[in-house]
């Protein structure tokens, strides 16, 4: 039986997407693109239409890019193969808790926006 390596899907850190989300014209908060993502993958995990449109209509750098598709591609995996090593991006607990409890909060609004964007009906 194989040995199975719980960092092989590691996603970026909160920290990290926040450097390179600050360089972009839009802003977003890290834990908000990770709901969204997540939103988008329970929605719909067979097409990646909805996310490859808004990563092609954004005006991010290519290291942005490539960062935010590798947010992409590990949190589907994550949520594939369901080992129970999916996590939300969210601040460290070093933060204060109002950070740490916005993030949660825009997670959720994330994730929720991305399920109304593959037309899941949220009542």
């Amino acid at each position: 039986m194989p040995v199975l390596n719980m960092k092989q899907h590691a996603l970026p850190t909160y920290q990290k997407l926040q450097k390179a989300l600050d360089e972009t014209a839009l802003k977003l908060n890290p834990s908000q693109v990770h709901g969204l993502i997540c939103g988008i993958l329970c929605g719909n995990a067979s097409t990646t239409a909805v996310w490859d449109e808004l990563i092609a209509s954004s005006q991010e750098t290519p290291k942005t890019h490539t960062l935010l598709q590798a947010l992409y591609d590990g949190s589907a995996k994550q949520l594939d193969e369901f080992l129970f090593d999916f996590q939300l991006i969210l601040p460290t607990d070093k933060e204060e808790l109002p950070k740490r409890a916005e993030a949660l909060t825009v997670w959720c609004q994330g994730f929720l926006t991305g399920l109304k964007l593959t037309q899941v009906q949220i009542i």
